[in-house]
């Protein structure tokens, strides 16, 4: 045993010389700079920019770390390297001042760590319970891109676990195939819904038609139901109202507009609907309703497809709904001539800059562009 600690000191005492008796290293788990006694790299041989162990501490309490060797020499020469590397004195550098001990004690430590590793049967460079828990808590550079292949690794496992299942499930088609199927699947539910829809509309029960020549008797009971019925009705659309409306049947172009939808306190909407059946896209363009703004040059809009659409609304809702949201179911109508005039317009100037002619938009564009294209021409 004595003759390995003289082995010991003898290697000792040549790595570390009179005049370089100091190191400069970066502790690996800390990322933090220090200027150390060279007494305390545990391994015989080392050389620069290598990863040694560093005996850190007293008594049981001392600890080996890892750390990256940067250069040696004397106290003053590594402060000097550790200041032109442009690392904060304070911060993250922390010169050694070897706690009060000698080079004896120190070398005394390197040994007692070294004895105790060798009686133990384990490695001195081995760290302990809390080094790795600090070393886990530092989140080392090497342990993050650890930690980044993992998860990748994961994520590709479960990507392909996904797709096995999927190919069994259909079959074994293809993978580069799944798009077609995904776009026909949401053609198929798209024609779906359209056919429920028009199903629902066919299958929708037509109003009655009420008689227009009737007894005196028999107008008195009319009137009775009429009102009940009317106020049945507005109270689902939930408006109060006390005028007798009489239900009847208004047809225009065989289009029923009293069976276009009427949402609840919605009488604007059911405006706009009215006003796409009743007027084409030629009096949307140049006509509004009135009074009309000198700014525009636009025609009133027919006067007789007005009144057809204020008992309409009337018939629908009440007088009363009719004439008191007015202005705004005429300002919902005048913005819907401005949007389509708008529209054409877009239409028409992208027809200019692309120089298309008729018959192109006769080929590439439905029946209904072509005829918006004639109402601008």
């Amino acid at each position: 045993m004595a003759c390995s600690e003289r082995l010991q000191m003898q290697k000792l005492k040549e790595n570390c010389g009179n005049d370089e008796q100091f190191a400069l290293v970066l502790f690996v788990e800390e990322e933090k700079y220090s200027v150390i006694h060279k007494g305390r790299i545990q391994e015989d041989h080392y050389a620069y920019d290598q990863v040694v162990h560093v005996l850190w501490g007293k008594g049981k309490t001392a600890q080996h770390y890892p750390a990256r060797l940067i250069s040696c020499g004397t106290k003053d020469d590594c402060e000097k390297e550790a200041m032109d590397l442009s690392f904060p004195v304070g911060e993250n550098l922390h010169v050694d001042d070897n706690d009060g001990s000698s080079d004896v004690e120190i070398q005394e430590e390197v040994r007692n760590g070294k004895r105790k590793g060798n009686e133990n049967n384990t490695q001195v460079h081995v760290p302990s319970k809390k080094s790795k828990e600090t070393s886990k808590s530092a989140s080392a550079p090497w342990q993050v891109g650890f930690d980044e292949e993992e998860k990748k690794l994961k994520q590709a496992m479960e990507i392909n676990s996904q797709q096995e299942l999927l190919r069994a499930f259909l079959g074994g088609v293809p993978m580069q195939d799944l798009s077609s199927i995904v776009n026909r699947l949401n053609s198929i539910e798209s024609k779906v819904d359209r056919l429920l829809k028009q199903a629902w509309s066919q299958t929708k029960p037509a109003r009655p038609p009420t008689c227009t020549s009737v007894s005196p008797s028999s107008s008195r009971e009319s009137s009775t139901t009429g009102s009940s019925t009317s106020k049945e009705k507005n109270d689902i659309k939930g408006v109060d109202s006390g005028d007798e409306v009489e239900e009847s049947e208004m047809m225009y172009n065989g289009i029923n507009l009293l069976s276009l939808k009427a949402p609840a306190r919605e009488p604007t909407r059911y405006a706009t609907r009215l006003a796409g059946v009743l007027f084409s896209k030629e009096e949307f363009i140049n006509g509004m309703i009135p009074p009309l703004n000198a700014k525009y040059a636009r025609v009133p809009l027919d006067a007789e497809k007005i009144s057809l659409m204020r008992s309409c609304i009337a018939q629908q809702y009440s007088t009363k709904v009719a004439n008191k949201y007015w202005s705004d179911i005429r300002r919902a109508v005048n913005q819907k001539c401005n949007d389509i005039r708008k529209k054409m317009y877009l239409l028409k100037m992208y027809m200019k800059s692309h120089r298309c002619n008729y018959q192109y938009l006769k080929i590439h564009y439905s029946a209904e562009v072509v005829n918006e294209y004639n109402v601008l021409e």
